[in-house]
């Protein structure tokens, strides 16, 4: 088996060179085009103009990014796509050292699922829209400080370091400063604290020791995240001037009609979740869903609820992931945003499902007798993956190369 170190040098190979098709593509005419015109047009910028703009979207930390990109190198494309493969590696490197966390010590020398979990994440061919569109480096943000925020959360609990708390906590802000549907993970922080730290990850779970700590810990946490989001909420309601018709139609729509409403986000959920676990077809543009999956959306929300009674620190991920798939259901309602599905919306829910599900796989297949089987069935499952991937990343490079000229764009 390989060593740690060489498992993160094959993943980091893996990785670039599945995406090296998406660090040659151009723009995409949707909306990279729109930006870099506007990016160009601007001569003055101050960090006042970054924290305090205009519009329905409040990410000053990925406004800040592209304002670099022009500083630094020109708002050159390939670059910027660069940007973004190496924030979905950071990501995927978390995801390795998350799943390297949960488990227990006896098993951290020798487990492979660290590897798995993050070749999952990192080639699934769900997650390729968020890399190859600039645009799409919000979720690619949002879930580098998700991922830091909960893997610090995790470490804390194990070692009730409180160092580990506020790095945890900060991490959640920047996250939220990136993409507002980092919000959705403020509940599963407090369920990841009560979670029993057992499920075959840790040593022994002390329960009179864990109910002893718990009452000041989650005061700590409460007021650590109060702080911080009310700080954030004052800030973006005092400076921040937003158009909010969008979100005033979908409460309408909600209000007007809580049966139809109800509906639409149970076809959304279903949707999502069969995403995540059987991606195809692949599509950029999905202004319609099938209303079958109003049905399919059922047995996932028993699902959730079953996992969510476990209490473990593995159903409290899953919970998480589960949670921030929540605010692209408000899109669906068509108010919000030019695309009311889209794929790039699980990218952050995607790492939290995946590895919980790895473990539960791992522990179904226990006590099957042929390991080369298995073996020879995730290889397969991580070729299929790259192989799509692969295809789909040169799909985006074909579909973009006519936008690489940045001069040519601010011409027409």
């Amino acid at each position: 088996m390989l060593k740690r170190r060489n498992q993160i040098i094959f993943i980091t190979l893996a990785v670039f060179e599945i995406f090296l098709p998406s660090i040659l593509a151009g723009l995409c005419f949707v909306d990279d085009v729109q930006m870099f015109k506007g990016l160009l047009q601007m001569h003055d910028w101050n960090l006042k103009n970054v924290f305090t703009p205009g519009g329905l979207y409040y990410r000053p930390l990925l406004s800040l990014s592209f304002i670099m990109d022009k500083e630094f190198w020109l708002l050159n494309e390939r670059v910027m796509h660069l940007e973004n493969v190496f924030l979905h590696l950071f990501n995927v490197v978390l995801v390795y050292y998350l799943t390297l966390t949960l488990l227990p010590d006896h098993e951290k020398e020798e487990s492979v699922l660290p590897l798995t979990a993050a070749l999952c994440f990192g080639l699934h061919p769900i997650n390729t829209e968020a890399v190859n569109w600039i645009s799409g480096r919000a979720d690619l943000m949002a879930c580098t400080f998700v991922l830091l925020s909960t893997l610090y959360l995790v470490k804390f609990k194990k070692g009730n370091k409180k160092r580990f708390l506020v790095v945890s906590s900060l991490s959640l802000l920047l996250a939220v400063l990136s993409k507002e549907v980092a919000v959705a993970l403020i509940p599963a922080v407090f369920l990841i604290l009560i979670a029993y730290d057992r499920d075959n990850l840790t040593a022994e779970y002390d329960t009179d020791k864990t109910k002893h700590k718990l009452l000041p810990t989650f005061c700590l946490v409460l007021t650590i995240l109060t702080v911080l989001l009310l700080t954030y909420f004052l800030f973006r309601s005092h400076f921040f001037s937003s158009d909010a018709s969008s979100l005033r139609k979908t409460i309408n729509k909600i209000t007007t009609g809580p049966i139809q409403a109800l509906f639409i986000c149970l076809r959304a959920f279903g949707f999502y979740m069969k995403k995540i676990y059987i991606p195809f077809p692949l599509d950029f543009t999905i202004k319609e869903v099938d209303p079958l999956y109003e049905l399919l959306a059922l047995p996932f929300l028993l699902l959730c609820l079953l996992v969510a009674f476990k209490r473990t620190l593995l159903t409290a991920l899953f919970t998480a992931g589960i949670l921030l798939i929540t605010p692209s259901l408000l899109i669906a309602f068509g108010n919000i945003a030019w695309m009311p599905y889209a794929e790039r919306y699980l990218y952050v829910s995607s790492a939290f499902i995946i590895i919980p599900s790895a473990f539960y796989i791992r522990n179904k297949l226990e006590h099957f007798r042929s390991r080369t089987l298995i073996k020879a069935g995730v290889s397969a499952i991580l070729i299929i993956m790259s192989v799509v991937t692969l295809d789909r990343n040169i799909y985006w490079k074909k579909t973009t190369a006519c936008y690489k000229d940045v001069k040519w764009i601010v011409e027409k």
